[in-house]
């Protein structure tokens, strides 16, 4: 299901949409994790994302689950797909291409399926600075991380905020980042800084996994660190199966070609 794209008619492989700038002598290039870091784009990642009426993360998989699986090419850079099973906004159980992502000096971009526009979603770039970016219509602030007190493996989190008159206004916030993640809303998508949503209704991050690892539990954000271990997973990435054509599968195929896990299995 590679994204057909027309790249003749671009002037840019890369269509800039977020702009940085420096605050005082803040060098923004510069790193400093104390830990390793968390990348955000990753072969067989499942996010398992909720409306908001629904908070039960523990006894199915999810209202709408995004996977990563496959590699596609888009005006000469390469990208992993991104699926979507949302029966609620698709009508149907089926994995539908949804966008194309990439993760390059922890920054994370994505290319929707209806654009060929790159645009930027995550920063994760100097984790103890404020970083400072622009759209067209606003200016906001990504706060420097903080610990998840719950996360096994140190994440951090990141709080953005509105910027008036050129301070950072800490009353005014947008949304979360959340290391290794992205957005605690639609991880792929700006929805932080648009009015209309693209898929509706709302959702938001319940967990987070990469195989049988936990990445991210919504339960972090206040369960203390010795508890997480009790968390337990009902619906693993391992049993999810897909034909060629981004269909969710019941059971193996005994012949024929299809996705487990993120990999194509040949019988």
């Amino acid at each position: 299901m590679k994204p057909v794209l027309n790249c003749q008619k671009s002037k840019s492989v890369f269509i800039p949409v977020v702009l940085m700038w420096f605050l005082g002598v803040m060098n923004v290039l510069a790193q400093d994790w104390d830990h390793k870091y968390v990348p955000f784009v990753e072969e067989g990642k499942v996010w398992n994302c909720y409306t908001f009426a629904n908070n039960d993360i523990y006894n199915k998989p999810g209202d709408c689950i995004f996977t990563i699986c496959g590699d596609t090419v888009i005006c000469e850079r390469a990208y992993k797909k991104v699926f979507c099973e949302y029966e609620q906004y698709y009508g149907d159980k089926n994995a539908h291409y949804y966008c194309a992502v990439r993760e390059e000096s922890y920054q994370v971009f994505f290319v929707e399926s209806e654009t060929q526009e790159e645009k930027l979603i995550c920063d994760f770039n100097s984790p103890k600075n404020i970083l400072y970016f622009s759209r067209p219509d606003r200016q906001y602030a990504r706060i420097g991380g903080k610990r998840i007190s719950g996360s096994p493996t140190g994440q951090l989190e990141f709080t953005l905020c509105a910027v008036k008159e050129e301070k950072v206004s800490y009353s005014y916030v947008y949304g979360t980042w959340v290391e290794g993640v992205g957005s605690l809303a639609n991880p792929f998508s700006c929805e932080l800084f648009v009015d209309e949503v693209k898929l509706v209704p709302r959702i938001h991050v319940g967990t987070c996994w990469k195989g049988e690892t936990c990445v991210f539990n919504q339960d972090w954000l206040a369960v203390p660190a010795d508890k997480v271990n009790t968390l337990k997973r009902n619906d693993s990435p391992n049993e999810r199966l897909f034909d060629l054509q981004g269909r969710r599968l019941n059971a193996e195929p005994k012949h024929g070609v299809y996705i487990k896990n993120g990999k194509k299995v040949v019988k």
